[in-house]
C-alpha cells in the first residue's frame, strides 16, 4: 500500500476513508483536520454566530462519520461533507425559529478590486481599506435570503464549481446559475443604492 503523502489528494481521502472504514477510526481525524476550516467558514457564515458555529461544526462532522458508509468514492468528498454542514446548519436555524430566507452569512464574489489596484494591503491605510471593503460586502450579503447566500458562499469562499455547488445543494445546475445571477443583481442594487458602485 501506498503511503498516504504519496498519493493524489483525492485518492488520499479515499484511502483514509477505506481505513476508517476498515475500523482504523483516528484516520478520521486528518478528514477532520483538512476541512475543519471550510466546514467552520460556512456554517458561521450562514448562521452569522461563530460560537455556535463551532459546536454546529462538530456535530456536522459526528454527522459525516456515522454516515461515512453511505459516501460515494467515486464522487467528490467536500461537497457531500458540505452539504452535510449545511444541513446542520439549516437544522439549527430552524431550531432557533428562524427564517430560512432571512438568516445566514455568505461571502460575496469580489467583481472588482479596490479602485486603487496598486495599494499597499499591508499599509495601515491598505489594512483599514480592506476591512472596510469586507465590512461592505457583509453587510451586502446579509440582504441576499440564505437560497442566494448559499451559492454564493459555496461558488467564491469555497471555490465550488457550479456542479459541485448543485451536488452539494440537492439542486438541479440550472437553479444554481439562476440563484447566482439573481444574487449577483439584488448585490448590485444594494452597492448602488448604498453609493459604493455607480450605475
Amino acid at each position: 500500500m501506498n503511503s498516504l503523502t504519496d498519493l493524489n489528494p483525492d485518492e488520499r481521502e479515499g484511502q483514509i476513508i477505506h481505513l476508517v472504514l476498515s475500523g482504523d477510526t483516528d484516520k478520521f481525524r486528518i478528514l477532520v483536520e483538512q476541512y475543519q476550516s471550510n466546514v467552520f467558514n460556512l456554517i458561521s457564515r450562514l448562521l452569522k454566530d461563530r460560537e455556535r458555529a463551532m459546536d454546529i461544526s462538530q456535530e456536522a462532522f459526528v454527522n459525516a462519520y456515522k454516515a461515512l458508509k453511505s459516501y460515494d468514492p467515486k464522487r467528490p468528498f467536500a461537497p457531500w461533507l458540505l452539504k452535510i454542514a449545511k444541513n446542520c446548519a439549516l437544522g439549527e436555524l430552524r431550531k432557533q425559529g428562524k427564517s430560512n430566507e432571512n438568516q445566514a452569512q455568505m461571502i460575496a464574489e469580489k467583481k472588482r478590486e479596490l479602485k486603487e489596484p496598486n495599494r499597499d494591503k499591508a499599509s495601515p491605510e491598505g489594512i483599514v481599506l480592506k476591512k472596510l471593503e469586507m465590512t461592505m460586502i457583509e453587510s451586502a450579503l446579509s440582504q441576499l435570503g440564505i437560497k442566494y447566500r448559499s451559492v454564493v458562499i459555496l461558488r467564491h469562499q469555497e471555490q465550488m464549481k457550479q456542479s459541485e455547488i448543485a451536488e452539494t445543494l440537492s439542486i438541479p445546475i440550472g437553479t444554481v446559475k439562476s440563484r447566482l445571477n439573481q444574487a449577483y443583481k439584488i448585490l448590485r442594487t444594494y452597492l448602488i443604492t448604498s453609493g459604493v458602485e455607480q450605475r
